[in-house]
């Protein structure tokens, strides 16, 4: 929290985004290794860093970009998530309802 008076902080993205973003990363944190070299136990816990939405901060006009180039304006962290995913063939099931 800030100082008496300021603005508190929130994050701007289309909802299709943000559900997009957990399920992406949850698959490919599912098919690594926990630092044990055991494989992770399935949860419920689905969550975004904050330091992952810096860049959509405060940002209105984020809410009309277009979702196929949302990956492209996320930041570094989630660009890799959608290269790992694609890596390990898994898809966002929502895919096929975005505008071509």
């Amino acid at each position: 929290m800030g100082a008496l008076g300021d603005q508190p902080d929130y994050f701007l993205l289309p909802h299709d985004a943000v559900a997009e973003i957990c399920y992406l990363e949850h698959r490919v944190w599912m098919t690594k290794l926990t630092k044990h070299g055991e494989p992770h136990n399935e949860n419920p816990r689905r969550g975004i860093a904050v330091a992952h939405l810096l860049e959509s901060q405060r940002d209105w006009g984020r809410l009309l970009a277009p979702p196929p180039r949302l990956a492209d304006e996320l930041s570094p962290h989630f660009q890799q998530v959608f290269v790992e995913a694609k890596q390990r063939g898994i898809v966002w099931p929502g895919t096929s309802k975005r505008p071509k």
